[in-house]
């Protein structure tokens, strides 16, 4: 059986500086490739064998070919379901691309060149990206140039952590980056992920998909280097729906579940672990004959035209993380768990609780024991490591204090948003956000620098706001309705949010549960801005007359949901637009009450009857007289269909909606820009 290892030379795949040449050569008198150019004091691939008992592989012969890219015929060649060969538009638009027809060997077809002007003026940039583009887009056995994916070469471009293997060479902890992949592949095949077989054994109409490896430095939250990562990934994105795949959705736990959990673990004194499945996608059998072409980057045996055939999942599959996901519900039904009907991603035991994020597992626990039994019992049949007390997640830094409470910070994510932002040594300013509405600026300036990492930033910061500082929640929504055509006016407030978190930076969201009768259990506070961009929106547009709605839910004071968006309806008053408000935040509350029922039974908590009912915070008295007697008048009966749901709720005295004055209505910080009462309600919600 042949190993696949990491190749030690560069791969040989043409460079932009001489495509142009190339052609000219081909008419002229059939020149070949000119091979690329390779990293200082490298040997050539006559010069190099392979990594651990492969076979040697000698001469210039590529692995898994019966022969050599060597002619542009080969390479600019494109079969009969490519999509013309050529990169996404507007990528092509960017570098200037030029796009020509012309004719090679006896086929005619589209063709991928540049200029000689342009060959000689060529960038390192466009000779990254076309590179990239040839390697991705040609067809590993026969060289045919085939169609490209509209988002190959949108992912992940501004991130210098992670990148092609191919490219990782050049990186000064190159050998870190060879470790893991000889590890990747080690794993791979120690787990009997695939069998080699020959091309010619492979169906007639099969799809053989193409494969790359992707090299990535994994940091902590706080942006240190946590270790080096190779990921062998398959092009999921040429599979044909129906044929090499049916369903693919699975989920992932949702994060007001997670805040929920470690809100009673701070309160209750739970024992968490956190538990990392290795190469999760791979340890899922396949249900379907799925066949791979070797990357480029790999070595296997040079003297055959071999492929993979996958016997389970590989990263990247369209139906990999489906799969995934129901080998790990088998596992843990099988040992006593029972799935959430609200949470499909949370599993509930005697005294144990676990919510799953694809690969990563948190446990909750009242004595470690049990949860060290549970991790025995699933390591049997699964391969996992077990990373000990939660003190990261998904990017969050959860720091802990004497006292029980703890913190979730994202201080490297606000770091990374100010470095891409050119924002590091900028002001602090005291709010995120003005106090008029932010409109559309209808005739604004739409040049302006840094356009183009507009909507990248705004990305983040929406990342930001949803996971531990709501506090900008409400400037986010505002700036994030024009990523598709923003002014400098837009620019302005999406700075003044910057400004803000630099001065906030090291503050994250306090989970310091309290005792307080009024505000224990689940309670909710929601308001409304009744259409509040009319002053600022053209009056022809009909967003002018929305309102805004905005709501947090607290367990025991401490933030578990909020929200602040535009209604979808447009509301004809003051009541109706806090009514719908209060609807909203009903439709989050009640599934809340049950998954928090279903807690507190796992774990037999004797108070219960503490959680067993919920406070709305309501300040409109035409809302809450509504919402408490639910007496229609002609003027409010159209109400009742859509945003009356919740009165069984009141009825019974589940949920009990409560008036609170204005001053202390912790969701206005959700639907308007504030000045005076702004750092007074922040310290109300962030504790801070």
């Amino acid at each position: 059986t042949i190993k696949p290892t990491i190749k030690q030379v560069q791969p040989n795949f043409p460079s932009p500086r001489h495509l142009g040449d190339e052609l000219e050569a081909e008419e002229n008198q059939g020149s070949t490739t000119p091979a690329s150019p390779k990293p200082p004091g490298e040997k050539s691939e006559d010069e190099v064998g392979l990594i651990e008992g492969a076979v040697e592989h000698t001469g210039s012969q590529s692995p898994g070919r019966t022969e050599d890219v060597e002619t542009v015929d080969a390479i600019i060649r494109r079969s009969d379901r490519s999509t013309k060969g050529i990169p996404p538009k507007r990528y092509g638009d960017e570098f200037n691309f030029n796009i020509e027809t012309d004719r090679v060997g006896n086929n005619s077809m589209m063709i991928q060149s540049l200029s000689s002007e342009e060959v000689l003026n060529v960038t390192d940039e466009v000779s990254a990206f076309y590179s990239d583009f040839l390697e991705l887009n040609t067809d590993i056995d026969s060289g045919i140039l085939t169609g490209s994916h509209e988002l190959a070469f949108a992912a992940k471009v501004s991130d210098p952590d992670t990148m092609k293997f191919d490219k990782a060479r050049f990186e000064p902890d190159w050998e870190e980056f060879e470790k893991a992949g000889e590890r990747e592949l080690k794993e791979l095949t120690e787990q009997d992920t695939w069998e080699m077989i020959d091309y010619d054994l492979v169906p007639e109409g099969a799809t053989i998909l193409q494969s790359t490896m992707i090299a990535k430095r994994k940091r902590y939250p706080d942006g240190r280097l946590r270790s080096y990562k190779a990921r062998l990934c398959v092009r999921g994105d040429q599979q044909r729906e129906g044929i090499d795949f049916f369903e693919t959705y699975a989920p992932v736990v949702q994060m007001s579940t997670v805040r929920l959990m470690m809100t009673l673990a701070a309160k209750h004194n739970f024992v968490t672990k956190q538990v990392d499945y290795a190469n999760a996608f791979v340890q899922a059998k396949l249900d379907t004959d799925v066949y791979v072409h070797l990357p480029s980057c790999v070595c296997a045996n040079a003297e055959k035209r071999q492929v993979f055939k996958l016997k389970k999942s590989l990263y990247g599959l369209r139906q990999a993380p489906l799969k995934w996901f129901e080998k790990l519900r088998v596992g843990m039904l099988e040992r006593g768990f029972e799935q959430s009907e609200q949470d499909p991603c949370l599993f509930l035991a005697d005294n144990l609780v676990a919510v799953v994020w694809v690969d990563d597992v948190l446990f909750f626990a009242r004595e470690e024991k049990r949860i060290d039994e549970m991790i025995e019992s699933l390591s049997t049949d699964f391969d996992l490591k077990v990373e000990g007390d939660v003190t990261s997640f998904l990017g969050l830094k959860i720091r802990k204090f004497e006292d029980g409470s703890f913190e979730i910070l994202q201080t490297g994510l606000i770091e990374r948003i100010l470095q891409a932002s050119g924002m590091i040594d900028c002001n602090p300013s005291k709010t995120p956000a003005a106090k008029l509405p932010l409109g559309s600026d209808i005739g604004g300036n739409k040049h302006f620098e840094g356009k183009e990492k507009y909507s990248s930033i705004v990305g983040m910061l929406l990342y930001l706001a949803g996971h531990s500082r709501p506090d900008i929640s409400f400037a986010v929504h505002q700036v994030a309705r024009f990523t598709h055509n923003p002014t400098r006016k837009h620019q302005t407030a999406l700075k003044t949010i910057l400004r803000y978190l630099k001065g906030t930076r090291d503050k994250g969201l306090m989970f310091r549960p309290n005792d307080d009768e009024e505000y224990s259990g689940l309670h909710a506070n929601c308001d409304a801005d009744f259409a509040g961009l009319y002053e600022v929106e053209s009056k022809d547009d009909p967003i002018s007359v929305k309102s805004r709605t905005g709501f947090v839910i607290r367990l025991d004071n401490c933030p578990v949901i909020w929200k602040s968006k535009l209604q979808s309806l447009i509301a004809l008053s003051t009541l109706e637009s806090e009514y719908i408000a209060l609807s909203q935040c009903m439709r989050e509350l009640i599934p809340l009450r049950r998954v928090l029922k279903d807690i507190t039974n796992a774990f037999g908590l004797e108070d219960v009857s503490a959680y067993a009912h919920s406070t709305v915070f309501e300040d409109n008295n035409g809302a809450l007289q509504l919402a408490n007697t639910g007496n229609l008048t002609p003027r409010t009966k159209h109400i009742a269909l859509r945003y009356h749901h919740f009165r069984s709720e009141v009825d019974s005295g589940n949920i009990v909606v409560k008036h609170v004055e204005s001053k202390e209505q912790v969701a206005d910080i959700f639907t308007k820009g504030l000045t005076d009462n702004f750092v007074y309600l922040r310290e109300k919600l962030m504790g801070w």
